[in-house]
């Protein structure tokens, strides 16, 4: 921003509530390995057209809640977004738990303290247990909306000899939470709620054994990450239709039937596509 300001002209209130110029008023431009043809040019000599650029640039402003961040550190932030090897990037808890509502931020984090290193990995400082379990929220808010299909919301798909699955845009969760987090949070909290049904039907097909997880997940070998991002996909997917009685009732066949499902996954036939896949995980 004291760049900008600099480069303009323009004053500005510093920390003492004085209007100052930066000291750098009106500097000049050098070194530039883009737009070289303005080398050496300053605000009086670069043309309207380009200050003009300037001024009707759009700048995001995230603002910080307090209450909600106790122990925020702005200088962390500001190095975080700024440099290497640890920037906060778009798309992602880290940025989501700064500013969306303050109850989907308190829902997730709820959830991800009760099944932390049971159902779910450990949490983590860089939040990807809560970006999962957005995700997943996400996944539900939109298999509720009326014409919506898995693949409208995840990216499905077969890469050397495995399935794999991926949020199909990021971009449109974080479209989602700032829209709802104005509009009406309640109906993500909600969505939310449906994560810990989904919780709940794991929870009925291990029966509270967590070590059958592996075993679902068709993982035998120990020291292999198994609770990806994309299994937790897959078996949202596999579970979203099922109902919570009919695992009760058939919980042993679910199982076996789930275990299947991902033996398939993590050792695709070569001639299994993605749409003979997408057929099972419905039937």
């Amino acid at each position: 921003m004291l760049a900008i300001l600099g480069f303009l002209g323009k004053t500005y209130i510093d920390e003492r509530g004085n209007t100052v110029c930066s000291d750098k008023d009106k500097f000049r431009l050098s070194k530039l390995k883009i737009l070289s043809e303005l080398d050496g040019k300053t605000i009086d000599t670069v043309g309207e057209e380009f200050e003009e650029k300037i001024l009707e640039f759009p700048m995001d402003i995230i603002e910080i809640d307090a209450q909600q961040n106790p122990d925020f550190s702005q200088i962390d932030l500001f190095l975080r977004l700024n440099t290497k090897p640890y920037p906060i990037k778009e798309n992602t808890f880290e940025m989501w738990n700064a500013y969306i509502d303050k109850d989907i931020i308190i829902k997730v984090k709820e959830i991800a303290t009760k099944y932390e290193k049971k159902i779910f990995r450990a949490r983590d400082t860089r939040m990807k247990l809560e970006e999962l379990i957005t995700s997943l929220g996400y996944i539900d808010y939109r298999m509720n909306q009326s014409h919506t299909e898995i693949i409208n919301v995840l990216n499905i798909y077969k890469r050397n000899e495995r399935m794999c699955a991926r949020i199909m845009s990021k971009d449109n969760v974080t479209k989602t939470l700032s829209e709802l987090s104005n509009n009406n949070p309640k109906i993500f909290v909600e969505a939310l709620e449906n994560v810990e049904l989904f919780v709940n039907k794991i929870l009925i097909l291990i029966e509270n054994n967590f070590e059958q997880l592996r075993e679902l997940f068709n993982h035998s070998k120990k020291g292999i990450q198994y609770k990806t991002d994309q299994n937790f996909y897959f078996l949202w997917a596999i579970l979203f239709k099922i109902p919570i009685e009919e695992l009760q009732n058939r919980r042993q066949e679910n199982f076996n039937r789930i275990s299947r499902i991902f033996s398939s996954i993590q050792k695709t036939p070569v001639n299994y596509t993605t749409e003979m896949f997408l057929r099972e995980i419905e039937s």
